[in-house]
């Protein structure tokens, strides 16, 4: 961010009062929940940023299966600040990689500057006493877990495995912070372990063999967390032999 920020929270407190309740007209088709699409926020904040002397910028960039987007609020008087959201996409294909810089600007550029949607279930989240951040946060972790597993059914499984629920929407507060914690971590490691795999020249076949012997399942994300660190630990050993053999 800028050495001085004050014109510009100044800016956006008055932009904040202006935005509207921005309505949900998409839906997940991982999950069927309902939320509000890039086209429309953008167009929430295009109307309303230019009125309070203020623009943005994003700039997405992805390696192998790693999105970044980089979001940047600018003020009239040259201040600004700067966020960066990191997501792994669910495989290296140009549409799931186009998914995921979609989402991450979407998501980046709506908590940055404090956009609200319309949340037809705040007052039932208040109601089970969770906090107004829950919807958010759940969110976030039903669009993360749509791009870091390949099926919803194994979603599920991880669910039941780990909190012994089957939906997202299920989960206690504190329970959805440590998934997201979880589900983060699990990415990092699997952007790591694509990398590797990708840098040896292992096909896509021998990773799904190995992937079985380790944890009888098909996916890097159904590991548990002790077989994920010994598959790296593996892998990072042979990537180092084969550098050193060369």
């Amino acid at each position: 961010m800028s050495p001085q920020i004050g014109d510009l929270f100044k800016s956006l407190g008055a932009c904040q009062k202006s935005f509207p309740i921005v309505g949900k007209n998409a839906v997940n088709p991982h999950w069927k929940n309902r939320y509000a699409d890039l086209a429309t926020i953008v167009e929430v904040v295009n109307d309303t940023l230019p009125q309070h002397g203020l623009s943005y910028s994003q700039v997405p960039s992805a390696d192998s299966q790693h999105v970044s987007v980089a979001t940047i609020i600018a003020h009239e008087s040259g201040q600004y600040i700067k966020g960066i959201l990191n997501m792994v996409a669910r495989d290296p294909g140009p549409q799931s990689i186009g998914s995921t810089i979609t989402y991450c600007k979407r998501y980046a550029l709506q908590s940055m500057l404090g956009l609200a949607t319309a949340d037809e279930d705040d007052d039932g989240e208040l109601g089970h006493g969770r906090s107004s951040q829950y919807t958010n946060n759940l969110q976030f972790f039903m669009d993360a877990t749509a791009k870091l597993f390949t099926k919803k059914t194994d979603v599920v499984k991880w669910l039941l495995d780990n909190y012994d629920v089957k939906k997202p929407e299920e989960l206690a507060e504190k329970d959805l912070d440590r998934a997201i914690t979880e589900v983060e971590l699990i990415g990092a490691q699997k952007m790591r372990f694509v990398g590797l795999t990708k840098e040896m020249g292992i096909s896509t076949k021998e990773v799904i063999d190995k992937i079985k012997e380790v944890g009888g399942v098909d996916s890097f994300a159904r590991l548990t967390k002790v077989q994920r660190t010994a598959i790296l630990k593996e892998f990072d050993k042979k990537a180092e032999q084969a550098s050193t053999s060369e």
